[in-house]
């Protein structure tokens, strides 16, 4: 009898444990990269740049709408906000970092997400980052600034 009880009993505890609710890790959502040729551009741009120091742009454009963004260089958080994306210009927020020179790699974190890590080998890019849909975060690497109306 009591072994029979035991069983029901350990039966509605494990029943419990599988059917709690799990704290969640974040927003989930894939991730797409794109690197594009380095072409004159970034070279003038770095040829005229007047304070010696050239800072890795980011753009982060279109999709964003009240969400927690972190970036983090080198893996130290440098930046934490939360942005949302002008539907006149698709321009939630431009953020430039520190010496391009000095940065090998750029994580980005959208809504406590999963960490999206980029390495910029130390060369100048030009980096765009959307949220389509919700479900994908998009970076790109432009070869020359993003131009936003």
């Amino acid at each position: 009898m009591y072994a029979f009880k035991f069983k029901i009993l350990t039966f509605v505890i494990i029943h419990i444990i599988l059917n709690l609710p799990f704290k969640s890790q974040g927003q989930t959502y894939d991730v797409e990269i794109n690197y594009y040729n380095q072409s004159e551009v970034s070279t003038q741009y770095e040829n005229n740049n007047e304070i010696g120091k050239l800072p890795l742009p980011i753009y982060f454009e279109s999709g964003f709408l009240n969400d927690k963004i972190e970036i983090l260089v080198d893996g130290k958080l440098v930046k934490a906000d939360t942005i949302t994306t002008d539907n006149s210009t698709s321009l939630a927020r431009d953020i430039l970092l520190s010496d391009y020179r000095q940065i090998m790699n750029v994580g980005i974190r959208v809504n406590n997400g999963k960490l999206v890590y980029v390495e910029t080998n130390k060369k100048l890019y030009f980096i765009g980052v959307r949220y389509e849909q919700r479900r994908k975060i998009r970076v790109m690497f432009y070869d020359s600034p993003p131009e936003y109306y």
